[in-house]
């Protein structure tokens, strides 16, 4: 009974822009995760009022409602039934991918996680064809505004989710290449460099055997990583020990010989700066 006085105050929480842009991410995070909850608890129930909400937003010519459309359907993908949503989410892949080529940072992050909840909840509703098109576009916009590297980030495991063991290696390549790019340019530490250096790490373990040649250079950019890590006095952080792991286990040892005392040495630094680090 109290869903529709429910729903407009949530969708209301979406639209409103606060004076101080720092709070947005606080204010549309708690009303999407609400939605959720909401989409969850009354499935279909929802879809009436949110895809009229969605609709009016994307027709619109203000970035901010198109944001504020494409968080509402990002938030309700995991209530509906998936016969429900497999249609809808179809119909809008031509507007989430064009938002991701050209919208602006507002919106390309809202669509990205938007294809990254429809990649999670509902991936048949995305076709094998759109998804290759989805990688080549997720790259080309990650090497243009790195700020969106969480939400791009999230859009490739999704990908990889349902992708991986069949990528073939010239996509691979040229992922690899731009998470390692990208990553070398985002803050050291920082959440834009960790989602980066996650999202590799997702990939990494889930290519088939005919990627893996390519894994031994980024093996080398990693340790220089970690090297320039350690002589600034910062312990790398556990995404990049993460990644090179994983790199180095899928590599095997005849790849990796001759990398093999470098990273030994690498792991022997680490080990004695945490250390010191609880040691005092």
């Amino acid at each position: 009974p109290s869903l529709p006085f429910l729903l407009p105050l949530l969708l209301q929480a979406l639209t409103k822009q606060p004076a101080d842009v720092e709070d947005t991410p606080v204010v549309q995070e708690a009303a999407c995760a609400c939605m959720s909850i909401v989409a969850k608890t009354v499935a279909d129930k929802c879809l009436h009022r949110v895809m009229c909400f969605v609709e009016q937003g994307l027709a619109s010519n203000c970035a901010w409602q198109k944001r504020s459309a494409w968080l509402a359907f990002g938030a309700i993908q995991e209530g509906p039934a998936a016969q429900a949503m497999q249609p809808l989410n179809a119909a809008s892949l031509p507007h989430v991918l064009a938002t991701l080529r050209k919208g602006s940072r507002a919106e390309a992050a809202a669509g990205a996680w938007t294809m990254g909840k429809m990649l999670e909840h509902h991936p048949c509703s995305v076709a094998d064809a759109v998804q290759v098109e989805l990688f080549e576009i997720v790259v080309a916009r990650l090497h243009q505004d790195l700020h969106l590297a969480e939400e791009l980030g999230y859009c490739l495991d999704g990908m990889a989710a349902q992708q991986a063991a069949s990528l073939p290696p010239d996509i691979f390549n040229t992922v690899v290449d731009a998470l390692l790019q990208c990553a070398s340019k985002a803050d050291t530490g920082g959440r834009e460099q960790i989602a980066l250096i996650r999202s590799l790490t997702g990939l990494v373990d889930g290519v088939g055997d005919d990627c893996v040649p390519r894994m031994t250079s980024a093996i080398q950019t990693l340790i220089g990583a970690c090297e320039r890590e350690l002589e600034s006095g910062r312990l790398p952080h556990g995404a990049l020990i993460d990644c090179l792991r994983a790199l180095v286990s899928r590599s095997g040892k005849e790849r990796i010989i001759n990398y093999a005392q470098s990273l030994l040495q690498l792991f022997l630094k680490v080990l004695r700066n945490q250390h010191k680090t609880r040691t005092g």
